[in-house]
């Protein structure tokens, strides 16, 4: 008899604990994180903060915003270790069996935004880059239908070639680290270019470092909150600091310094080029890099263009994932409403709708909006599992307390009045859930009684 609890991608324990006997060692983990996070939208977050704040400024907002990455990735992380379990089935031991449906509806929303963003950037690619080259002439008012357009067929290739995509893969990955690593030493043989980089001062009204650091962490929070999918097969508590700290950090501060030079050599950082693919292919062209024979702006473009495709296809299967939990029921209504090729195509549809809608040019408010609505998840999760050490129990079909938290510091850190900034929804969620639940308790748990949650492998 098939597992139905298991992915059918691969038996991966969606939503039961992964045995011990499944568990890898923490390097394998690492690597995870490490292949996570070496796609465009790390380069892309170096070249968009470059326009806001110095180099100086933005290192330190990045060396911040990480310490609190970390934190949250690791809280979040060893929850995962110690349970065996993924983020969906652990946040309905906060939430309740329905309200845990809240955190698939954020992961959905998210991931509809950054396939409109990689989709635009690679239309802008398009634009600077291999249209020029091949004499095409397009105006920017066909931007929109483009972006449309690219998004479907990326939609289509996440179905007719999901082999070519994981070779793809194989290709890109390699690939981005290899040219940042190229640049970067291009770059330490010129004394100029290294004075130009480090004194750089942004042309458009900086902001402060704390709202810099608020984008970097809202680029990456998502990831933090859902480390109990990767951190799940580690064995031991401590696996999950390895691999988080080796594994996600360094990789994560080079991309996005890296993408942060890019901005600067390729005139992005000032508007004088548009927001494209991290800009990495302008640089090749601005400074006249090449590759031996081959000219550098070509070959990155390629493997830009390549890193977009998969990283929006693998986008593409989450944000499907997801949404089956959030209308989970509906197919009783109409059965494709629970077709997971169905919902994907849905998913691509709205992606694309995005990028045709401009979401690059609303890049900051999106960062914002994802660090506001998903760090009070953290201090909610963490504080049930930790402080009220609640460890097995399902509270209710909707546990009010978590729900009405939520709700109530996500809206406060977006209208700003929230003291200490939308960081610190982290540490008030956590403190004003801990008071509902000591005081009230199972008055809030609504619908059913509280139930517990399935941990045997």
């Amino acid at each position: 008899m098939k597992n139905h609890s298991s992915s059918d991608l691969g038996g991966d324990y969606t939503l039961t604990p992964v045995p011990a006997a499944k568990r890898r060692h923490w390097f394998d983990i690492a690597l995870v994180w490490m292949g996570m996070n070496i796609c465009p939208p790390t380069l892309l977050l170096g070249v968009w903060l470059m326009r806001y704040q110095s180099f100086i400024g933005v290192n330190i907002a990045i060396i911040c915003g990480l310490v609190f990455l970390a934190v949250f990735s690791i809280m979040q992380g060893i929850i995962g270790t110690r349970t065996g379990l993924a983020t969906y089935p652990l946040s309905r031991l906060a939430f309740g069996d329905f309200g845990s449906r809240l955190f698939s509806l954020v992961m959905f929303l998210t991931l509809i935004g950054w396939f409109g963003i990689m989709t635009e950037s690679m239309v802008a690619t398009f634009y600077t880059q291999i249209f020029p080259a091949a004499g095409i002439e397009i105006g920017n008012h066909m931007k929109a239908p483009i972006s449309f357009l690219f998004g479907m067929a990326i939609t289509g290739i996440c179905f007719f070639g999901f082999q070519a995509i994981a070779w793809l893969n194989r290709i890109t990955i390699p690939g981005l680290v290899f040219l940042a690593f190229f640049a970067l030493l291009q770059v330490l043989r010129r004394p100029d270019l290294i004075d130009r980089v480090v004194t750089w001062q942004p042309s458009e009204t900086p902001v402060s470092i704390y709202t810099a650091m608020i984008w970097f962490v809202g680029s990456l929070i998502v990831a933090a909150v859902t480390a109990p999918d990767f951190n799940r097969y580690c064995r031991q508590p401590r696996d999950t600091i390895y691999s988080v700290l080796l594994g996600n950090v360094p990789v994560v501060y080079f991309l996005t310094v890296m993408g942060m030079v890019f901005a600067i050599l390729s005139g992005a950082a000032d508007g004088q080029n548009s927001m494209e693919a991290a800009d990495l292919a302008s640089v090749f062209a601005t400074q006249g890099w090449n590759l031996g024979p081959l000219p550098g702006s070509i070959i990155a473009v390629l493997i830009l263009v390549g890193a977009i495709i998969t990283t929006n296809v693998v986008n593409l299967y989450p944000g499907a994932m997801a949404l089956v939990i959030v209308i989970k029921g509906a197919g009783k209504y109409w059965k494709y409403l629970e077709d997971r090729a169905v919902l994907t195509i849905f998913v691509g549809i709205l992606g694309s709708l995005a990028a045709a809608a401009g979401v690059l040019t609303r890049f900051t408010d999106f960062l914002e909006m994802l660090t506001h609505f998903t760090a009070p998840l953290i201090g909610i999760m963490s504080t049930d599992y930790f402080i009220l050490k609640n460890r097995d129990r399902i509270k209710g079909l909707i546990n009010i307390s978590a729900v009405l938290t939520w709700l109530l510091f996500s809206v406060a850190a977006m209208l700003q009045i929230l003291p200490g900034g939308g960081l610190t929804a982290v540490f008030y969620a956590g403190l004003v859930y801990y008071g509902l639940e000591k005081t009230l308790g199972k008055k809030l748990h609504a619908g059913q009684t509280d139930k517990p949650l399935p941990l045997k492998a």
